[in-house]
């Protein structure tokens, strides 16, 4: 999911329906801005922050697989689900 989650009013509910379509295992890449003023990219208070992607990927039982910046722009956050 690139640069879409900071659009998407209702975060939960988009990632109960990503967590019920995932495989176990299923790894889920959220790409997004930096929460702070880079050459491009929304206005800084429409961003997320990486903590905040991280916090509600895992308060929907999606485990941190790994995360990353993807140069002065974006980070990046990777979700697995866990196995049944």
């Amino acid at each position: 999911m690139i640069t879409v989650l900071h659009e998407i009013e209702n975060k939960e509910l988009m990632l109960d329906e990503i967590k019920r379509i995932l495989k176990p295992k299923g790894k889920l890449m959220i790409i997004e801005f930096h929460k702070r003023k880079t050459p491009m990219g929304p206005p800084v208070d429409h961003r997320i922050s990486e903590e905040y992607v991280e916090e509600i990927g895992n308060s929907k039982g999606l485990i941190t697989f790994d995360k990353f910046s993807l140069g002065e722009n974006y980070y990046s956050v990777v979700f697995e689900l866990a196995p049944n």
